[in-house]
């Protein structure tokens, strides 16, 4: 006897809640019980949070991204930045090197890559008030630059935290096989892909990142190309 799916909505109806409307992210609790009197040894509590670890991974793959396990229930306060003489000097670099108009550039072509690193490293130094006072420069000046490649407008995105008009430009350059390339009308590949999918937290695209991973694990520029670093 074969059994439709259709057989089965119309013995019980659809499911509820939909596919869009269910529940995407999950939270799990790991609890490693000993005898009383004993104490867990380090080796052992790392083992378990080697498996806690794995498991979020593999259900994020298992759903292939449209689910998220969640095992990190403590959520402790990001701490302050370590004061490091090395540290001190790289926030003096980008401070004297921020141009007149806000941004930061290698060259003239560079701004909106370099400007959004730089905005996104000075958010670390939320306790340094010169280094707050940049940040809002070049993020004024973000917002008034245009991006000219799927890179640069998925930084520029991600550094803005920016939605609407802008979401939907980048999403518009999306190819048929849920990746990105250079620009729109561009084939795809795997670097562009995952700067547009890190701005828009689109997990549908996860499908075309995942599709394109060797068998070593790693990925290339382009389908069964080598994999590497960069």
């Amino acid at each position: 006897m074969e059994i439709k799916i259709s057989d089965v909505i119309s013995a019980v109806g659809e499911r509820k809640p939909s596919k869009e409307d269910s529940q995407k992210e999950f939270r799990a609790a790991f609890i490693y019980l000993t005898a009383p009197g004993t104490t867990p040894s380090s080796s052992e509590l790392k083992a378990i949070d080697n498996i806690r670890r794995a498991w979020a991974n593999e259900f994020f793959f298992l759903t292939k991204g449209r689910g998220i396990m969640e095992t990190e229930l403590l959520e402790v306060p990001p701490k302050p930045v370590a004061e490091h003489p090395s540290i001190q000097l790289g926030i003096e670099y980008l401070l004297s090197n921020q141009r007149g108009d806000g941004s930061w550039a290698d060259e003239e072509s560079t701004a909106i890559r370099d400007t959004s690193s730089v905005v996104d490293a000075f958010r670390l130094f939320s306790n340094d008030r010169r280094a707050q006072d940049a940040m809002e420069r070049g993020i004024a000046i973000l917002t008034r630059l245009e991006a000219s490649s799927v890179d640069y407008f998925s930084r520029q995105i991600a550094s803005l935290n920016f939605g609407g008009g802008m979401l939907e430009k980048l999403n518009s350059f999306k190819n048929r096989d849920k990746g990105w390339g250079i620009s729109e009308g561009y084939i795809s590949d795997v670097y562009d892909s995952a700067l547009a999918l890190y701005a828009l937290s689109d997990k549908k695209s996860v499908e075309y990142i995942l599709g394109m991973q060797n068998p070593d694990g790693g990925w290339g520029d382009r389908d069964s190309s080598k994999s590497q670093v960069f």
